[in-house]
C-alpha cells in the first residue's frame, strides 16, 4: 500500500508493506532504506521508517521523497515507445556507472543462482562463472524508470549482480519494441558484449521464462527465445 501524503508542509510518498517473519528478514525488506548511501543517482530518499512486528506479521512503513515524474511504462516491458533521448540515455548510463562503485554486501545474484539458472536453461552452451559483480538495481525494467525526466525507483532488491545485469534486464524488457531495444542495444553494446554482459543477458533471459508458467511475459517468450539463440551462436 502506498500512496502520496503531507509531512510537515512537505509533500512525500508513504509506503506500507507487509511480510511474515521469516521473509522480513532477507535484504530487500530494508532496501530502500539502505539505498541511501547510493550517491549519484537520481533516486527517491527514504526520510523515515518504522516497522511494528508481531508473532505472525511485520508491517514497514516508510516516508520518502516524492517523484512527480510517471514511470515510462506502466508495465515493465513496455509496448509503447518511452519518452527518452540522448540526454536520458547518458544519465542512466552514468547513473549505472555510479552504482556499480558502491561498496555493499548485499547481494541481488550470487554465483550459485547463476549457476543454477543456466544450467537449467540453457545447460554447457555458456559458462556461468561471473567475472566481475557489481553493485546493480537487480530489477531494471520500464516500469522502474521515469520519463522523459530520468528517476530509479523501488530499491529493494538492490545489491551485487553480474557487471551487465541492469542493462540487461532493461534490454530484454525492450524486445516488444525493436526501435526502442536497438537504442538501448546501441548505446550500450559495451556493457551487453562483454562476457558478463552475455551472461547477463542470459541470466534476465532465464528469469522472465521462468515467470512465463505464471502468466507473465508471454508475449515475450519467442523473442526471448530468440535473443538466447543469437547470444550463444555467436
Amino acid at each position: 500500500m502506498s500512496g502520496s501524503a503531507t509531512r510537515d508542509g512537505q509533500r512525500v510518498w508513504v509506503r506500507t508493506v507487509t511480510e511474515q517473519p521469516q521473509w522480513a528478514e532477507a535484504p530487500f525488506w530494508v532496501g530502500n532504506t539502505e539505498a541511501n548511501k547510493i550517491l549519484g543517482v537520481p533516486k527517491p530518499i527514504v526520510l523515515d521508517s518504522t516497522e511494528i512486528r508481531d508473532e505472525e506479521r511485520w508491517f514497514r512503513t516508510e516516508v520518502m521523497t516524492l517523484v512527480d515524474q510517471a514511470p515510462a511504462s506502466p508495465v515493465p516491458a513496455a509496448t509503447a515507445p518511452p519518452a527518452i533521448d540522448d540526454v536520458w540515455l547518458d544519465q542512466l548510463r552514468t547513473s549505472l556507472d555510479a552504482l556499480a562503485t558502491v561498496s555493499t554486501t548485499r547481494q541481488t545474484k550470487d554465483q550459485d543462482d547463476v549457476t543454477q539458472q543456466l544450467r537449467e536453461y540453457f545447460g554447457d552452451r555458456i559458462h556461468p562463472q561471473v567475472e566481475r559483480w557489481v553493485a546493480s538495481h537487480g530489477d531494471l525494467h520500464w516500469a522502474n524508470l521515469t520519463a522523459p525526466t530520468l528517476v530509479i525507483l523501488d530499491w529493494e532488491q538492490w545489491g551485487l549482480a553480474p557487471s551487465g545485469y541492469d542493462i540487461a534486464t532493461l534490454y530484454c524488457h525492450s524486445l516488444l519494441l525493436p526501435e526502442t531495444a536497438a537504442t538501448i542495444r546501441h548505446r550500450f553494446t559495451h556493457v551487453l558484449d562483454s562476457p558478463d554482459g552475455r551472461r547477463a543477458q542470459l541470466l534476465a533471459i532465464a528469469r522472465m521464462l521462468s515467470r512465463t508458467r505464471m502468466g507473465d511475459y508471454t508475449d515475450l517468450v519467442i523473442p526471448l527465445h530468440r535473443l538466447a539463440d543469437e547470444i550463444l551462436g555467436r
